[in-house]
């Protein structure tokens, strides 16, 4: 007979989480673009592998504990989202960041980028003007996000992957649940 430590097996787990490093491709990953199949595939396993630690008992440390990340968001938007959690329970400190009514023109997008740049490791910007939020990718210098706190992003679509096969009816808490790894896991493969 052989004796298991669960919790050996658990840093095990754990420690899987974040190895290997994700590719280029992957951490290139923020703008609201389509996924190729390589990356679509890499951010599911490294959701799957949070929901496997999960579900062994082993919830996500914080793995980026330290990092910062910002929020813009209109200046009457006061709502924790789902990203606020995920990020938090990651040990990322998120901060909502209102520019102001009316919002900032484009041509003061690279001045307001470059700040944010050096005071957060990535940027959600939320659902800032088209052009607007590409003169903030462009400039900022750090992984910006179009869409993670409001739930629109492409790769949050890929959460219902994560959904058990044998599940007939979605669960409303599974969902969210998938939705927290997904968000997890794209946030440890380009910010992490």
């Amino acid at each position: 007979m052989t004796n298991v430590n669960p919790l050996a097996a658990g840093i095990r787990t754990l420690a899987a989480v974040t190895s290997p490093l994700p590719s280029p491709a992957l951490r290139a990953l923020a703008s609201n673009t389509l996924l190729d199949a390589a990356a679509a595939k890499e951010l599911l396993d490294l959701a799957r592998r949070l929901k496997a630690a999960s579900i062994a008992g082993h919830p996500a440390l914080p793995l980026l504990q330290g990092k910062n990340l910002a929020v813009l968001q209109p200046a009457s938007g006061a709502t924790v989202s789902a990203l606020h959690d995920a990020a938090a329970d990651l040990g990322v400190r998120v901060a909502r960041v209102s520019l102001g009514e009316p919002p900032p023109e484009v041509a003061e997008c690279a001045r307001i980028a470059r700040m944010l740049g050096r005071m957060y490791d990535a940027i959600d910007v939320g659902t800032t003007a088209p052009a607007a939020a590409a003169e903030l990718a462009t400039h900022a210098g750090v992984p910006v996000y179009r869409g993670l706190a409001d739930g629109s992003h492409p790769a949050l679509v890929l959460a219902r992957r994560l959904a058990p096969t044998d599940a007939v009816v979605p669960d409303d808490a599974a969902e969210g649940d998938n939705r927290r790894f997904m968000l997890q896991a794209l946030l440890l493969a380009t910010i992490g």
